[in-house]
């Protein structure tokens, strides 16, 4: 049950992370290096999402 709650929250603090990336990229538009930003904040949230989906398909947010 321990394990669960770890590895929900390491996604978690993933999304958060690649949320405020996203927001920093958008306001902050300087260069060029602003879209690669973008992306890596976009695939960051995409490749979290997805290992939520993962998880719950493996069954590790199961109550039993």
């Amino acid at each position: 049950m321990k394990i669960n709650f770890i590895l929900y929250l390491i996604v978690a603090i993933q999304f958060v992370i690649a949320i405020a990336m996203w927001y920093v990229s958008i306001t902050a538009m300087n260069n060029y290096e602003t879209i690669w930003t973008v992306l890596l904040s976009l695939n960051l949230i995409l490749m979290s999402l997805l290992f939520l989906v993962f998880l719950r398909h493996e069954g590790v947010f199961s109550r039993d």
